[in-house]
């Protein structure tokens, strides 16, 4: 073996075990809650290997935890990419399991990967973005900031989420357009309670209303969700009012406001 094929060799075998640090590091600081450390050792990973799927995926985990969707999107998208298998989530857990990255990775996880699939397979185009109507309601004590609201008590959080674009399901009515969503990603609807799922009629559209609660990592408790979804010429429109369970009686009344005022 020569002196050059030696070298790089052994600057591979560096690249992999820098690498592999780095995801651990990465990951084992997004299990604490600490995702801005988490996204540097990422980023780190991604650059030393930019074609680990696995590696796009935690990145991807890490931005949705600061708040930087758009580029936790492209980060997932990218995993996608590489990996088929992430279009159903949960893949980075067992990853993390087998290379020895974390021992037991959180179920939160999985919770996001599908979070982030349901956006991208329903991703509205820029003008179907803006034809969105909604009148955003919290309750009048709260500072708002866009879509998200919190009092003056800590911990407490409100937030809507507002959506449209095709139909990622090729659904004929907003009932069939929810039960599909609901098997993409059952653990997200598993504690549903079914409002209106017979369906009601807005501005020539179909839709339905449902209560449910899931989990999110950034909250202790479940999160209570009002969900509504209107569809109409294979197109659809969607807004999502959560607040922390314990919280959500105090809501539900600006909730009903919010979303019976979403439209076409």
């Amino acid at each position: 073996m020569t002196f050059a094929v030696a070298l790089l060799a052994a600057h591979a075998a560096w690249a992999s075990v820098d690498f592999d640090a780095q995801v651990k590091e990465g990951l084992a600081a997004l299990q604490r809650g600490d995702a801005a450390r988490a996204e540097i050792a990422l980023r780190k990973a991604v650059a030393v290997n930019p074609d680990s799927a696995d590696a796009h995926m935690a990145l991807a985990l890490a931005l949705t935890e600061n708040h930087e969707r758009p580029q936790a999107l492209a980060q997932y998208k990218r995993a996608l990419q590489l990996e088929r298998d992430y279009v159903e989530g949960r893949k980075l857990g067992a990853a993390a399991r087998k290379r020895g990255w974390i021992r037991r990775p959180p179920e939160s996880w999985d919770l996001e990967q599908q979070d982030l699939a349901l956006e991208v397979f329903n991703e509205p185009k820029a003008h179907e973005q803006e034809a969105l109507a909604i009148d955003i309601h919290f309750p009048p004590d709260w500072r708002a900031e866009v879509s998200q609201a919190r009092p003056d008590l800590i911990g407490s959080h409100a937030s809507i989420v507002v959506s449209g674009g095709r139909d990622a399901f090729n659904a004929q009515d907003a009932a069939e357009w929810f039960e599909r969503a609901r098997a993409a990603a059952p653990e997200r609807y598993k504690g549903y309670r079914e409002l209106d799922l017979k369906g009601f009629a807005r501005g020539g559209a179909t839709g339905v209303k449902v209560l449910y609660t899931r989990r999110h990592p950034r909250f202790k408790e479940p999160l209570e969700a009002l969900d509504v979804v209107l569809l109409k010429g294979g197109e659809y429109r969607r807004a999502v009012y959560e607040a922390p369970k314990s919280e959500f009686p105090v809501h539900l009344a600006a909730a009903e406001a919010s979303l019976n005022t979403l439209q076409f």
